[in-house]
């Protein structure tokens, strides 16, 4: 791949003529895939086919996540012979698959490659059963692959198995998918569960808060955004950390929640926002202006503005000088070389700071 996207053509046929399809490992079917598409790319089609034919008759079958990896590559460079002598070799029948992302994955490719006798002998193996249940991110996969296969049986035992209240929550990313394909398949209670035990920590946190109302309104799971709602994060969180403040605010803003957006302005966020970081404190100021709270907008400058922050957005222009103790903006005044002529003070060139004001 390095050579074709150099356009080295030679070192591309002097590797080919080395023949590296033959020092394939049939227990690596995964790194075959790679291969095989490289080759695709870089036009060495013979070298594929014959590849691809030899992948077909001998690559190991028991890792169904692997396996799933070859079928995709076969498929994607139209090696159909080989992707049929594969599946006369029944790949369903020998793999395990204890791991939902190893079950989801074949699923997914079984279906691409429109193999339906292969999908139904899969879906009686009772996939829903006998998998590990404690990654969302494999459940969300496994629940989609089935709802896209419409096996309504093994969704109705693997909701029975409550993945709700059984996986992690390690990735909240992969949370919010499950909350979306639990809302699909119509388990609201599960929703429920879900939203429960993630707002049930860190209570106080803006920041945690606002990511579950993030994650969960990117996976359209309403449920789930009521229940956080319902924690009320307004109220209870912290307001010292401002970017996380007006992330939360901007979150609340955009789950519609107005009564929340009011509560916590009521709080004065910007009297109680730390000034150690400007970026974070022109966050909040962005979004105490889009929630209309210009008042406490001009508050948390002024603070900002005593601090030394003299350059947050439309605010910097007007301390092109620096700022007096009383808060109005400082006169215009020029620089004398120490040592010179006082009077000559208004004849000197302004000096430019460096990042800053003249």
């Amino acid at each position: 791949m390095a050579l074709h996207a150099a356009g080295a053509s030679d070192g591309i046929r002097a590797l080919i003529a080395r023949d590296p399809a033959r020092n394939a490992d049939p227990e690596e079917p995964h790194h075959v895939a790679l291969l095989l598409e490289a080759l695709h790319v870089a036009g060495a089609d013979d070298a594929a086919r014959a590849l691809a034919t030899w992948a077909a008759q001998h690559a190991d079958l028991k890792g169904s996540q692997r396996l799933a990896r070859l079928l995709k590559a076969l498929r994607t460079i139209g090696a159909d012979d080989a992707l049929q002598t594969l599946m006369a070799r029944d790949p369903v029948g020998h793999g395990t698959f204890e791991d939902p992302w190893e079950a989801a994955a074949l699923l997914a490719e079984l279906r691409a490659a429109r193999a339906s006798h292969a999908v139904q002998a899969l879906l009686a193996r009772d996939l829903a059963s006998h998998s590990h249940i404690d990654y969302a991110d494999s459940v969300a996969w496994l629940l989609e692959e089935l709802r896209a296969a419409q096996a309504s049986e093994a969704i109705r035992t693997l909701l029975a198995r409550d993945p709700a209240s059984r996986v992690n929550f390690f990735d909240l990313q992969a949370v919010g998918r499950l909350a979306a394909e639990l809302h699909a398949a119509g388990d609201r209670e599960a929703v429920r569960t879900l939203a429960t035990r993630a707002v049930n920590t860190n209570a106080d946190d803006p920041g945690y808060f606002a990511e579950h109302l993030e994650v969960f309104r990117a996976a359209d799971a309403d449920e789930a955004v009521r229940i956080v709602l319902a924690r009320d994060p307004a109220g209870r969180a912290r307001l010292e950390d401002p970017g996380n403040v007006a992330w939360l605010l901007e979150e609340l803003r955009a789950a519609g929640a107005d009564d929340a957006v009011q509560t916590l302005l009521a709080r004065d966020p910007a009297g109680q926002a730390r000034l150690d970081d400007p970026h974070d404190v022109a966050r909040l100021l962005t979004a105490l202006r889009a929630a209309g709270a210009d008042e406490a907008a001009r508050a948390l400058a002024a603070r900002a503005a005593d601090a030394g922050m003299f350059d947050l957005a439309e605010d910097r222009a007007s301390y092109r000088f620096g700022r007096e103790p009383d808060g109005a903006a400082a006169p215009p005044w020029r620089w004398a070389e120490p040592g010179g002529d006082p009077g000559a003070a208004q004849a000197q060139p302004v000096l430019k700071l460096p990042n800053g004001p003249p």
